[in-house]
């Protein structure tokens, strides 16, 4: 009868979130007790009390989802679950201060409730001096990137460390101090005044992750349109060698000492002693080897072209001083002239063999005339017209 009535309760808390809910509630409470070190008639746990209070935090039991403090309720109620698309930068502040100035009354109040000279006095001292510098860079209007302590981060404790990021908020070397043994009345304030400030910092950062939502979304836009240049820069430009790269890489440090953070690739490139293949006509040499193979070096080039709104590089140009290299019958050996590029890969260059005029094309180039060739053929064939049915 009793496991009967065990196994309803259990489907009744599993079928209604809102009962569900209250019992973990009610876990939090209890863990908070437990950290408090004021339960009753109850084991001793293996866990230290520092410890117990990252559970508490990592459960949502601070300044979280189940915590039953007014001091997080009232947050609660101003935070909304997710920003409007019509919420403007001063209504984002408004509801930020709203939910810092609580907490700074509350941080306040806690450390004067505190004696003086107390490591628990010195712990929120520093509290309510790190919220006070948050609450006057948001009501000054800083954007969330202008200063560490409005990163969320910086706010968010580290179960596995036992710490904040960098605020100096001596939470476990108080607690441990307090806690050695554990059954002092020193140690139960300490985990009480710890147990505030896990609240109270997460209540900052989630009033922060509110406020740097535009900017995570612009930061993340920004890192998305840089990721995508940057792939395609160098798969999708005219191939570098290890000098030109060289080359271009000295060009574009310079160019980007002066700006901060990470840059967006270049639109540009110069291109030096690049060698390259392709297809060359000389009108003026005997027949039969006019059209041979050649291999050309561009001695100096420069290429640019514009990111389009793909983030692929569009319109591509570039001109390169060539000399070509083939072997000629009743001409010269080596040709200079003028390579013009589009696109990063079709080119046609002029050249000149002691006077002897010559057009030079690109492989690309080449292959892509062939197709047309093959398409203008298709066209012009005859076909047969159907067979009319009887």
């Amino acid at each position: 009868m009793r496991t009967r009535s065990r196994a309803a309760l259990l489907g009744v808390l599993l079928a209604c979130p809102g009962l569900r809910l209250i019992a973990q509630q009610g876990d939090c409470a209890a863990l908070a007790a437990s950290a408090a070190g004021i339960a009753s008639g109850a084991s001793a746990s293996s866990l230290r009390p520092i410890d117990r209070l990252s559970l508490l935090a990592r459960t949502d039991c601070l300044g979280g989802t189940r915590d039953l403090d007014a001091l997080t309720k009232a947050a609660m109620k101003v935070l909304p679950a997710r920003l409007s698309d019509t919420a403007s930068r001063a209504e984002m502040r408004l509801v930020v201060l709203s939910v810092l100035d609580p907490v700074l009354k509350a941080t306040s109040r806690e450390r004067d409730a505190r004696g003086n000279e107390t490591p628990e006095r010195a712990l929120l001292g520093a509290l309510d001096s790190s919220v006070t510098l948050v609450r006057s860079a948001v009501e000054a209007g800083l954007r969330a990137t202008d200063d560490k302590l409005l990163l969320t981060g910086t706010w968010a404790w580290d179960p596995n460390t036992a710490a904040f990021g960098d605020l100096p908020l001596p939470v476990t070397a108080t607690v441990n101090d307090a806690c050695a043994p554990v059954t002092t009345e020193a140690c139960s304030g300490a985990v009480r005044t710890a147990e505030f400030t896990l609240r109270a910092a997460r209540l900052v950062e989630r009033a922060l992750a509110y406020y740097g939502r535009p900017f995570l979304a612009s930061a993340l836009a920004v890192t998305t349109k840089r990721d995508a240049r940057w792939t395609a820069y160098f798969g999708q430009t005219l191939v570098q060698f290890p000098w030109e790269l060289a080359l271009n890489s000295a060009r574009f440090t310079r160019a980007a000492r002066a700006t901060s953070g990470f840059a967006l690739p270049p639109s540009d490139q110069w291109v030096l002693l690049h060698p390259a293949v392709g297809v060359e006509y000389v009108w003026s040499a005997p027949k039969g080897s006019r059209m041979t193979p050649a291999v050309a070096m561009e001695l100096l080039g420069y290429n640019r072209w514009r990111w389009n709104a793909g983030n692929k590089p569009a319109g591509a140009l570039g001109v390169s001083a060539v000399a070509a290299f083939s072997d000629r019958a009743y001409a010269n050996n080596v040709g200079y002239g003028l390579l013009v590029r589009y696109a990063h890969k079709y080119s046609l260059t002029v050249t000149s063999r002691g006077g002897k005029a010559g057009v030079l094309l690109s492989s690309e180039f080449g292959t892509w005339l062939s197709g047309r060739q093959d398409q203008a053929q298709d066209a012009m064939r005859l076909k047969l017209p159907s067979a009319t049915p009887r």
